[in-house]
């Protein structure tokens, strides 16, 4: 099987968009001829095995001629190797989303095309207020047109929550044959070994981790999960593996709570990031995206130990936290505090995932895609 993976996010970029075809290159390689088309790289590629080619980014003008010239540089490179070798198929995965027009491209070409959706495109919905931007709703007039074309000439479209497939099924009541899903996982090949340091340590507080983005999917849940700490400050501490969000500071201060209850790792390694994320005690997700499931809660299942969603009741990650003993889903700030206060108090330290982690696993994810892509072939 000869494959071609369109990914203009993939290592060494060190990015949660480069981890999902990573992650399936890697599980393909080892029996498969693989090619990855990607981004230009200002570093050397690790996975070893694997022919790359590289397109440069074009940065200026506004972003419908980014698009554009994006779109249309990808196309070219893409019609270029097909010129040079047959590929049994492509697996265009975004976003972004100005590779998806080789799904037109390979049509034409002969080559079956999966379409790999990570994130959501013309449908993306985080709340009211950003979805009827004046901006948005001028860049979804020419989104539109393009995602149905792409998607009519697509084999298949893989995505990553059941919520967003049945969306797609939705808009697309006539290919409902075409829609699948594949979800995210923790990353078992890279964890499988890895050393884990013990929890406590040495520390007094309670210590509650995020993995990544803390307060950058909803300000309103964000105020809510702070104000449910109010009560805790003096015995609490924040750890986000990641980087310091701009908005932290003043969310913090808006709440009541000091911005040193906060501590920001930086941006770590995802080994590395995993190894420091194991020494809270409990983690949180904040987010109100109804059918989104960011890839953090895998990691979090994979070490076991209890969840605090923070959000609305009607979503996917409430029905994903709320399946395990010791997943707590809060949509106010008392039910944070009752949660808090029902970890500390009763010392639970485990989510009670550890005979069903191995479901989540990045590895049964890719098992999938090797099925799908030999029902494709044959």
């Amino acid at each position: 099987m000869n494959v071609l993976v369109v990914a203009p996010h993939f290592p060494p970029d060190k990015t949660v968009g480069a981890v999902r075809m990573a992650s399936l290159v890697r599980y393909l390689v080892k029996t498969e001829k693989v090619s990855v088309l990607t981004n230009k790289k200002d570093a050397d590629f690790p996975i070893e095995g694997i022919a790359y080619t590289c397109v440069e980014l074009f940065t200026q003008g506004h972003s419908f001629a980014r698009f554009k010239e994006n779109q249309k540089r990808y196309c070219n490179a893409f019609l270029e190797l097909c010129e040079k070798e047959k590929f049994d198929v492509v697996i265009v995965s975004g976003g972004p989303f100005f590779t998806f027009e080789i799904a037109v491209k390979a049509k034409k070409c002969g080559v079956p095309c999966i379409l790999d959706y990570r994130d959501p495109w013309s449908f993306d919905y985080r709340d009211f207020k950003s979805f009827f931007a004046p901006k948005i709703l001028i860049e979804r007039l020419w989104e539109i047109p393009m995602e149905r074309r792409a998607v009519k000439a697509a084999r298949k479209v893989v995505t990553v929550t059941p919520g967003w497939v049945k969306t797609f099924l939705s808009m697309y009541p006539l290919q409902k044959n075409k829609f699948m899903l594949i979800e995210n996982g923790y990353d078992d090949e890279l964890l499988q070994g890895i050393d884990l340091v013990a929890s406590r340590d040495e520390r007094q507080k309670f210590t509650i981790g995020v993995f990544g983005k803390a307060f950058y999917y909803t300000e309103k849940y964000s105020k809510v999960f702070l104000s449910g700490l109010r009560e805790h400050q003096k015995d609490i501490e924040l750890v986000q593996i990641g980087n310091r969000e701009n908005n932290a500071d003043a969310l913090l201060l808006e709440s009541g709570l000091s911005p040193e209850m906060l501590i920001t790792t930086g941006f770590m390694d995802y080994e590395e990031g995993i190894r420091s994320l194991n020494r809270a005690d409990a983690f949180v997700i904040i987010d109100a995206r109804k059918s989104a499931i960011g890839t953090k809660i895998y990691d979090y299942i994979y070490l076991n130990k209890p969840i605090i969603y923070v959000g609305p009741q009607n979503t996917s990650f409430a029905k994903m936290v709320s399946s395990f003993t010791n997943g707590f889903v809060c949509s106010n700030s008392k039910e944070v505090n009752s949660a808090i206060k029902t970890l500390k108090l009763q010392s639970i330290s485990a989510l009670d995932a550890r005979d069903k982690s191995a479901a989540y696993a990045r590895s049964e994810q890719n098992k999938k895609w090797v099925e799908l892509l030999k029902e494709i072939i044959n």
